[in-house]
């Protein structure tokens, strides 16, 4: 893959723009930009074992919906998953602003790290990444998962 513009941020998980000629490399590829998604199902699984869609738009002006906070979340997730198995890569236009941001939202839940700490090293890992404000906001507001579980407390019975 030596023409492939793609980083590693960590063990099995990649993040970039995944020509369709190294799409088979990967176990799953999360398909992060609204404009790029596969047209079904059947095409996603063409490209890789697991095809996660997640369209995003790149707008900072329009911010982030609902939807596409809980599509970011499930995506990470299911990345972190299957990186155990496989190498898993997100994949967008230029892979900047919207795979980066699910590879940033997969660091923070993989290595129980804070947003911001999830964004400063994916910044490192990969410079020039997450310009979107509304993305840069959504990352900074996420709490290390470790301390954002409520605790479990036993109940006494009197």
């Amino acid at each position: 893959m030596t023409d492939w513009t793609g980083t590693r941020i960590a063990k099995n998980i990649w993040v970039g723009p995944v020509p369709t000629r190294y799409m088979q490399e990967f176990g799953a590829l999360a398909f992060c930009a609204r404009e790029l998604q596969p047209e079904n199902e059947a095409a996603a699984r063409r490209f890789t074992k697991h095809s996660l869609l997640c369209p995003l738009d790149d707008d900072w002006r329009e911010g982030i919906s609902l939807h596409e906070v809980l599509s970011v979340h499930a995506t990470a997730r299911r990345l972190c998953d299957l990186s155990k198995r496989y190498p898993v890569a997100a994949t967008c236009h230029m892979g900047i602003n919207r795979s980066a941001l699910v590879a940033a939202t997969a660091l923070h839940l993989r290595l129980d790290i804070s947003g911001s700490e999830a964004l400063a090293l994916m910044r490192q890992r990969r410079p020039g990444t997450i310009t979107n404000t509304a993305f840069e906001s959504f990352l900074l507001d996420l709490q290390r998962p470790s301390e954002a579980r409520p605790e479990k407390r036993v109940m006494r019975a009197r």
